[in-house]
């Protein structure tokens, strides 16, 4: 006790109390009121640790200063110490806000009733601080935007946030006592009550999984389920942090299919077709280009995905170098934007045939720069133009 406020009008009263107290140990910054003005003022210079009231006063009285103390809502213990004795005036006073009646002719009951109070009061103060505390964290688990659900070791619910009651539909009061496995499909309750049982060796669990929402629908979830240890290390529940991934999970299925009907539509162009990013490098194939590499013993190190088209036009020689230069520069031009097309016809020939192809480039803007490259075979028509000529 650091400090104490005596409510009295008698100084000769106050240095008496305080001699007790003294006796038992305190000596306390002090000071003495007798109005109401003055009381008001003690307690903006506040906080006091213990407070004393007399019953009488001149001008003043304990049930008005107790009212007053009430309404400043003063955490101290608050005890009368009074002339005034009698069964009646204790009882008034302690329905009035004090926490014990001690008259001044029997101040050896002070000092028992000072120490029981700072206790309590303490006591109250940590409760206090407690109850915060779990209030504090109770609106911070709220506030994180994601389910959070403990669980015991018989795998009943302990904990549920307020994202739970909109992640699964259940209130927490209803939530509280079930299994956690219930939460979840038929097919998925041995793999819930697995995950359970692996966090007795292992600290955390993080996965994809269904749950159930109340009104039956699944849901895709993703959730990091952490075990909880006591200070000996032994698995005493669990904790787990859960999302509703269930549009992501199905703008990656939209996604995938979209993407698996582009390459359907690219494998049935009997053009050979590559896709160029914004480098030149090769980023999809169809399935003629895949043909026309194997048969003429092209690797995939030589054109497939990942290699870069313009090193490749750049490294031909021979008869092929000045095409393939071509090639390049008009491919660059289309992803640079200099140009909103490029067409060049060359000669392709194997050592057993004669051919020659077309290549159209068109650019990509959508989802990224780039370039679509088209190689049509055009043999048929170029040997047809030159047997007109010959003739």
């Amino acid at each position: 006790m650091k400090r104490a406020l005596f409510i009295d009008d008698d100084e000769d009263d106050v240095l008496l109390t305080l001699a007790e107290l003294r006796r038992g140990g305190y000596r306390p910054e002090w000071a003495r009121v007798d109005t109401e003005d003055t009381l008001v003022a003690a307690l903006q210079d506040g906080p006091w640790d213990l407070i004393t009231c007399d019953w009488v006063m001149p001008g003043f009285s304990g049930p008005a200063a107790l009212e007053l103390l009430r309404r400043h809502k003063v955490d101290a213990p608050i005890i009368v110490v009074t002339g005034q004795v009698g069964e009646e005036y204790a009882v008034t006073a302690m329905k009035a806000g004090a926490h014990d009646f001690v008259g001044k002719h029997d101040l050896v009951r002070l000092l028992p009733a000072v120490e029981r109070e700072l206790r309590e009061v303490a006591e109250r103060r940590a409760h206090r601080q407690v109850e915060a505390r779990v209030r504090f964290q109770a609106d911070l688990l709220d506030a994180v935007g994601q389910a959070v659900i403990a669980g015991d070791l018989d795998g009943r619910i302990t904990y549920w946030n307020r994202a739970a009651e909109t992640l699964y539909g259940w209130s927490a009061a209803e939530a509280i006592g079930q299994r956690i496995s219930d939460l979840a499909p038929d097919e998925e309750k041995l793999g819930a009550e697995h995950v359970f049982a692996a966090l007795s060796v292992s600290d955390s669990w993080t996965g994809e999984i269904r749950g159930r929402h109340r009104d039956g629908h699944e849901i895709a979830i993703s959730v990091t389920i952490s075990a909880v240890r006591n200070d000996a290390a032994v698995l005493t529940g669990v904790i787990g942090v859960s999302k509703d991934i269930s549009e992501r999970k199905a703008a990656a299925e939209t996604i995938a299919a979209v993407a698996a009907r582009q390459a359907e539509i690219l494998d049935a162009l009997p053009a050979h077709v590559a896709v160029l990013d914004a480098d030149g490098t090769i980023t999809a194939v169809n399935r003629a280009w895949r043909q026309f590499a194997g048969a003429n013993e092209l690797t995939d190190a030589v054109c497939g995905v990942g290699i870069n088209y313009f090193a490749v036009c750049m490294r031909a020689t021979g008869a092929d170098a000045a095409d393939a230069r071509a090639a390049e520069r008009g491919i660059r031009s289309v992803i640079d934007g200099g140009a909103i097309s490029f067409e060049h016809e060359y000669a392709c020939h194997s050592p057993s045939e004669e051919r020659w192809f077309r290549v159209m480039v068109a650019p990509l803007r959508t989802g990224g720069v780039g370039a679509v490259v088209l190689h049509i075979n055009v043999t048929e028509r170029v040997v047809a133009e030159r047997a007109r000529v010959s003739r």
